[in-house]
């Protein structure tokens, strides 16, 4: 739907890192163990996200969410085994800040993971070695944060493309930080080429990528379906690391306007809706 295979012609994304600030990971799984970094967990104590520790996968077994992004993005091609994903070769930055069973992090959590990631100091933590160039944020809320602003905008001051989830409210109201300028905000498109109607829109949605019903990795080695902006927003994050591959000297906000020019906007889809429309990576 979006034309991901014609950039896989121009060579693969080995070369960028992409961050999945999410849920644990499932670094056996097949289709992801040669992709994986080493990431680092904020949420090490699976509580109250109070302690931290350098393995974002030990001990943790609601990994379903960053599993299935992570395929998304990056899912091994040619192995014979569960899907693609749209930047094969791409590697992944596993980012915990979630607690087990719960996929409610809070915002300051968030914000030092997006600090870390981007390659930025956070006191208690060892450097990251591996600064992404593109950070995935699969979540989102009503409320704006200034302490989770401040850190996005210094993750893309300091080179992350930042891209984030418009939200599964069914409303017109787009979830922070998607809502930032400086951010991709995605919103999730159906099988019929319209708006799924979980997806919110309005200022702030910029691009819409599938999300819904889309099949990737599931922890243990297998794939499954699953619907929302989470899933949306991992396609253009894949999109961000094709481009990046291609033209290494690209700003965040030059991968931003790009992305949005080359969007395909159906007849009939109004920009409240659509944004600048869908993904188009051919």
């Amino acid at each position: 739907a979006i034309g991901a295979p014609a950039a896989w012609t121009l060579g693969d994304a080995e070369d960028v890192i992409v961050a999945v600030i999410d849920s644990a990971i499932d670094m056996t799984h097949p289709d992801l163990v040669d992709a994986l970094l080493p990431g680092y967990d904020f949420c090490a104590d699976n509580i109250n996200c109070h302690a931290f520790d350098d393995d974002p996968h030990s001990g943790t077994k609601d990994a379903e969410h960053g599993t299935h992004i992570a395929g998304i993005i990056a899912a091994a091609h040619n192995n014979d085994h569960g899907t693609v994903g749209i930047a094969p070769g791409a590697r992944i930055l596993p980012v915990k800040v979630f607690p087990e069973g719960n996929d409610l992090g809070d915002t300051y959590t968030i914000s030092l993971a997006v600090r870390w990631a981007a390659g930025l100091p956070v006191e208690g933590a060892p450097t990251n070695p591996n600064p992404a160039h593109v950070i995935n944020l699969s979540l989102g809320g009503d409320a704006d944060n200034i302490t989770l602003a401040d850190a996005i905008s210094e993750a893309i001051n300091a080179g992350a493309v930042v891209v984030a989830a418009t939200g599964n409210d069914h409303k017109p109201v787009v979830s922070f930080p998607a809502r930032m300028e400086s951010v991709i905000g995605v919103g999730a498109l159906n099988h019929a080429w319209g708006r799924a109607a979980f997806s919110n829109y309005g200022a702030g949605l910029d691009i819409m990528a599938p999300g819904h019903y889309i099949l990737a990795s599931k922890p243990g080695g297998a794939v499954w379906y699953m619907d929302g902006t989470s899933m949306a927003t991992p396609h253009v994050a894949a999109a961000a690391a094709l481009l990046l591959a291609h033209e290494p000297t690209l700003k965040p906000a030059d991968v931003k306007e790009l992305l949005m020019q080359a969007a395909y906007l159906p007849t009939g889809a109004s920009a409240s809706q659509f944004g600048a429309g869908v993904l188009r990576i051919d």
